[in-house]
């Protein structure tokens, strides 16, 4: 299968961009829980740093694991496969560009928050309502972006993967 035209303009820049992000963040779960686990065999490693203990550093873990690694993974793979199965390049690369940097911006926050111990006590829903309209704004750029791309399309068929996709998100 030979590579169109437009395949070759396109640099793919958002969906790489989340691809490194979840690959970065993948890492840093992995730390997290990877301590967070030692400190169930062994309490008192880190018995007098407060940011480190395992009360901070499991939701830390859950959130990276979650919205570091899963979610920038899958938003990866929508940014390249919607404008694929469309025939069209993404609406706006640098929209696109600019919300990975708002995410991984938003996922500092979450781990400085949580290893400050600034919480909301739920469990798999830790982060302050600051952090949380950070998501929400990040969400409604991606939204926003691939929504456009859609509306954009050359391919008159509307798979239902990108269906899935934008009702995902929405």
């Amino acid at each position: 299968m030979t590579a169109s035209p437009e395949d070759k303009i396109q640099s793919h820049a958002t969906a790489k961009g989340f691809i490194l992000t979840s690959a970065c963040w993948m890492f840093v779960g992995t730390l997290f829980g990877l301590l967070g686990a030692t400190e169930l065999i062994a309490p008192d490693l880190t018995e007098n740093i407060g940011w480190l203990v395992f009360g901070r550093i499991r939701p830390v873990h859950i959130n990276i694991v979650l919205f570091g690694f899963v979610t920038p993974g899958l938003l990866g793979a929508a940014f390249y496969y919607v404008p694929r199965l469309l025939r069209t390049g993404i609406y706006s690369e640098k929209l696109g560009v600019f919300t990975v940097i708002a995410w991984n911006i938003t996922l500092v926050a979450v781990v400085i928050s949580l290893c400050l111990g600034f919480t909301q006590g739920r469990e798999y829903a830790e982060m302050i309502w600051p952090i949380d309209m950070m998501v929400v704004i990040a969400f409604a750029l991606v939204f926003i972006n691939l929504v456009m791309t859609v509306k954009n399309r050359k391919e008159p068929v509307l798979y239902v993967s990108v269906w899935y996709v934008r009702a995902g998100l929405f």
